[in-house]
């Protein structure tokens, strides 16, 4: 590209340096799969959610922002008591 001034700038002189080394925090939860992650997350948010409301499964499913049949579905499936 020349400039008025009759220079010529290259691509890389107009991009910015390259960051240094990138440092990636350790989320790999000791190697075990993200479904197996997120099953633990999900049972764990039931529990509290039907702590939080005393057993109350409607109340539960609303704090989830799930339905009632959701609720039980997943319980079934996560294996969480009814």
């Amino acid at each position: 590209m020349n400039g008025a001034n009759g220079f010529q700038k290259t691509a890389a002189a107009l991009l910015p340096a390259p960051p240094g080394p990138v440092s990636v925090p350790d989320h790999s939860h000791g190697g075990r799969p993200l479904r197996e992650v997120l099953r633990d997350c999900e049972r764990q948010c039931i529990h509290e959610a039907l702590r939080m409301h005393d057993g109350d499964k409607i109340e539960a499913a609303q704090e989830l922002g799930i339905g009632l049949s959701s609720l039980y579905r997943k319980m079934k499936e996560l294996g969480v008591p009814c």
